[in-house]
């Protein structure tokens, strides 16, 4: 799909909702999709790998919109998001009702949102509602948002980016959204590779692996260490805990499942740096 209907999407959620206290954070392959164009457009570009290394941007058919903690716990706000979807013209998903929405575009075409939020902390626990893995609040509302645990620190040092484009209406904009910063990209990225990795579709696993592959190209020597110092502040957790396994198992040598996915990518190519990847996974999650 043509990134475009995903920027208007975005676009018109964020004057949907219209507060100017609203961060929309954008996960998922989109997010990293709009963080590579941002990247490359700088001129004095420092990174891990150099951009000749990266792979080709990679856009998506949906948009992974995680809610912040106060937003989940907060009836209002989760009804004035429903609220907007439903201007929008969005339509729950019924085999993941409420989680999911979906809009059609163009003749074919369709853009999904997936709703999700980071861990819960436990003193907010009793604000809101579990079915795991879906949590909203108390009261009536009909929109939740899959708890992804995996997803430390996703509102901790979000990257801004300003994304311009128009809305489905014609109409020009410019938005200010958020991603999430590397330690949580490749903790989410490491979980859903290992996920995905018996799914009858590989395409699946191979584009969490590519992007695994994509966020740690795209690293800055501060986002490295950002990346080192989260999983050091986490390294008890089930989640570091897991990605350190799916490593070990999966992204340890060349011939490791993971690596043999990344390779089986379309974007794949012969000039990107393998080897300095896994070591640079080795590295980080020591």
């Amino acid at each position: 799909m043509n990134a475009d209907p995903l920027t208007a999407t975005v676009i018109d959620l964020v004057r949907a909702i219209n507060r100017a206290d609203f961060r929309l954070i954008l996960g998922g392959g989109f997010g990293l999709y709009l963080k590579q164009l941002h990247l490359q457009r700088q001129v004095r570009l420092q990174t891990l790998l150099g951009g000749d290394l990266w792979p080709y941007p990679r856009a998506t058919e949906d948009l992974d919109i995680f809610l912040p903690t106060e937003v989940v716990v907060s009836l209002a706000d989760m009804q004035a998001i429903r609220a907007a979807l439903d201007r929008l013209g969005f339509k729950p998903v019924e085999e993941a009702k409420f989680l999911h929405f979906i809009k059609p575009w163009g003749d074919r075409g369709h853009v999904k949102i997936d709703l999700l939020t980071g861990p819960i902390d436990q003193s907010l626990k009793a604000k809101v509602q579990f079915t795991r893995p879906r949590v909203r609040p108390r009261g009536k509302v009909e929109l939740h948002a899959y708890l992804t645990e995996e997803a430390l620190e996703i509102e901790s040092s979000l990257r801004p980016l300003t994304i311009q484009g128009v809305g489905a209406d014609g109409r020009p904009g410019q938005v200010t959204i958020y991603v999430p910063q590397p330690f949580t990209y490749l903790l989410m990225k490491l979980h859903a590779f290992a996920d995905r990795l018996e799914d009858p579709d590989p395409d699946l696993s191979r584009n969490h692996a590519l992007d695994a592959y994509r966020v740690i190209a795209m690293l800055s020597e501060e986002e490295f260490d950002l990346v080192r110092a989260g999983v050091q502040k986490h390294a008890a957790s089930q989640p570091v805990r897991r990605a350190r396994e799916i490593i070990s198992t999966n992204f340890s040598s060349a011939t490791s499942m993971g690596i043999l996915r990344l390779k089986e990518h379309p974007l794949f190519t012969p000039r990107m740096q393998v080897e300095r990847f896994l070591s640079a996974l080795a590295e980080l999650f020591q």
